[in-house]
């Protein structure tokens, strides 16, 4: 199995992704550069969180490009070994969301397919423990050697109460299994 990691960090409420990507030596694949940063308060009219119903929502786009394209199929997960991909400072914590979208279908562009979609919930927000669950299988479609992947992450407070001020930081973690997972 060859793997890549993607460590995300954020600090809020300019949310600043970071990225390291781990590359095995076979070099199936490659990424073309790390997530930019995602700043919540640019990015969306709901930042910052003022009212306990604002939910900023932000976005960050990469490309992964396929080298070898004898490898048809690879996995995303996410790491929920941890609880670091909830946004927290040292008093409390906001309820972090995750969803992912692609610009190929696994048909005619590589990409999840609709049915790999459906079957992870990779397309609607799930909260940072239950975010790629079920590991979502990507696609590649003859000639499209590049998938251009977006993590979108949406924070809000918990339903029964508001969270203290100040900068609250998270990490995600997606790891990229192709061939034999």
């Amino acid at each position: 199995m060859r793997l890549i990691n993607r460590h995300i960090v954020s600090v809020v409420l300019a949310l600043t992704f970071l990225s390291t990507v781990i590359c095995d030596a076979e070099k199936a694949y490659k990424w073309q550069s790390n997530f930019p940063n995602i700043d919540l308060d640019a990015q969306s009219e709901d930042a910052p969180i003022v009212e306990h119903a604002d939910a900023p929502e932000g976005s960050a786009t990469i490309t992964l490009d396929i080298v070898d394209i004898n490898v048809t199929e690879a996995v995303i997960t996410a790491d929920h070994t941890t609880n670091e991909p909830q946004l927290h400072c040292a008093t409390d914590t906001l309820v972090t969301e995750y969803m992912l979208s692609f610009d190929g279908d696994g048909s005619s562009k590589s990409g999840p397919t609709v049915e790999a979609v459906a079957a992870s919930g990779s397309n609607t927000y799930k909260t940072y423990d239950t975010f790629l669950s079920i590991p979502l299988v990507i696609t590649y479609a003859n000639n499209d050697n590049d998938i251009q992947v977006t993590l979108h992450v949406k924070a809000s407070n918990n339903e029964d109460k508001v969270a203290d001020s100040g900068n609250y930081e998270a990490t995600q973690t997606l790891t990229v299994a192709w061939g034999g997972y």
